[in-house]
């Protein structure tokens, strides 16, 4: 199952204040976001100031970000293009802890 960026919120926001203390730790990188948010963001994870980035396929397929400061991968759903696996789980080079889950 595939889950969307605002299907995770719907999720999340069930569960009584679970989402809203999220968001603080979260940043998000999807297509529609916009180009100022999305170096804040990627500034803010590398730096650890948000624990969790939220990095969809769309915005793989669009953009090919690369995301420095991963320390643990999971991949909630694998992606329908082969070749965005091996990209995606390559953004842990350089990582000292190099965990990779995946949940489908």
């Amino acid at each position: 199952m595939i889950f969307q960026r605002v299907d995770l919120a719907k999720i999340w926001s069930e569960r009584e204040g679970f989402y809203v203390g999220l968001v603080h730790l979260m940043g998000t990188l999807h297509r529609y976001t916009k180009q100022s948010d999305i170096s804040r963001s990627r500034v803010w994870f590398f730096q650890g100031e948000k624990k969790i980035m939220l990095y969809t396929e769309r915005a793989h397929f669009y953009h090919r970000f690369k995301i420095r400061g991963i320390q643990n991968l999971i991949i909630y759903s694998l992606p329908e293009r082969k070749e965005f696996y091996p990209e995606i789980v390559n953004m842990l080079e350089g990582s000292h802890s190099m965990n990779c889950t995946v949940l489908f």
